[in-house]
């Protein structure tokens, strides 16, 4: 993608004060997330607990240490699809949907961080 078409798709975001300043927002709930999370996960040459369920006997699924840093990547994600989802929103003349879906990021992005931080606090102890 070139970087013609980035602002393209930029510009009819930018000119909303609204929408800006939900991706403003967004951005910096992202940020906040990824070095909180990047800040909780504690380096082991020990396998540590990744990830919980409720399903199966044991609840607890153990892993590498390093496979923690895929909630940073999945942030990285929402927030990269959540731009682009919202800036083709208005570009399809659906700007009132817009606000919406970025709302529902933010909330998307509490939500990762919840769990995110939950399993790394799980995974120190172990």
């Amino acid at each position: 993608m070139t970087s013609n078409k980035i602002f393209s798709h930029l510009k009819p975001l930018l000119k909303n004060r609204q929408l800006l300043g939900l991706i403003v927002a967004n951005l910096v709930v992202a940020v906040l997330v990824i070095i909180l999370i990047g800040l909780s996960i504690r380096p082991s040459e020990t396998q540590v607990i990744t990830r919980f369920s409720s399903f199966g006997t044991t609840g607890f699924y153990w892993g590498y240490w390093w496979t923690l840093l895929t909630y940073i990547l999945l942030e990285i994600i929402i927030v990269i699809s959540i731009l682009f989802i919202a800036s083709r929103l208005i570009k399809l003349n659906r700007a009132g949907l817009a606000p919406v879906v970025l709302w529902l990021s933010l909330i998307m992005s509490f939500i990762l961080f919840m769990i995110a931080y939950s399993v790394t606090r799980i995974a120190a102890l172990g």
